[in-house]
């Protein structure tokens, strides 16, 4: 079965504060989902399709958003990397020619990159958004797909930080 790797989950769990709603065990910092996974799918749809609502808010942001984050494929136009990791970003810039300047949010599992390590990447390459807004999350679509992999707990603890 061929998959990506994601981070989602684990990165709103950082994102929101460090909640400790995860274990600091490496397999509960990823989720593995199949390539052509639908509901995956459609939820980077429905990003991509609201990317220019993220753009327009970043470049012109209420005092209240904050947070502004991106996630992308790691992998994108590399298939020396392998099949896919999706990983958060923060601290986005839209660069010239369709490219993204970002810091990475996440441990990657991929050689040769780190947490915090700043990444450029091209705009086809983004799957996710967030912006956090008083305290709430818009955005996060792969993520809210991804709550079917987390206890109930955590799952609840997260859905009360997302809009």
């Amino acid at each position: 079965m061929r998959t990506f790797i994601l981070a989602g989950i684990a990165a709103l769990s950082v994102t929101l504060g460090g909640c400790g709603m995860m274990s600091n065990e490496a397999d509960d910092n990823i989720a593995k989902v199949k390539i052509g996974d639908e509901e995956i799918a459609a939820a980077r749809a429905k990003a991509r399709a609201t990317l220019p609502e993220f753009w327009e808010r970043l470049d012109k942001p209420t005092m209240f958003e904050t947070n502004f984050g991106l996630k992308f494929n790691l992998h994108h136009n590399r298939p020396d990397l392998g099949e896919g990791e999706l990983i958060w970003t923060s601290d986005v810039k839209r660069l010239k020619d369709g490219m993204v300047g970002a810091y990475l949010d996440n441990d990657p599992l991929t050689d040769g990159y780190v947490n915090g390590q700043y990444v450029e990447f091209s705009e086809d390459a983004i799957t996710d958004w967030q912006i956090e807004r008083e305290g709430k999350f818009d955005g996060h679509f792969s993520t809210r797909i991804l709550l079917a992999q987390s206890s109930p707990e955590q799952a609840e603890m997260i859905k009360a930080k997302l809009w």
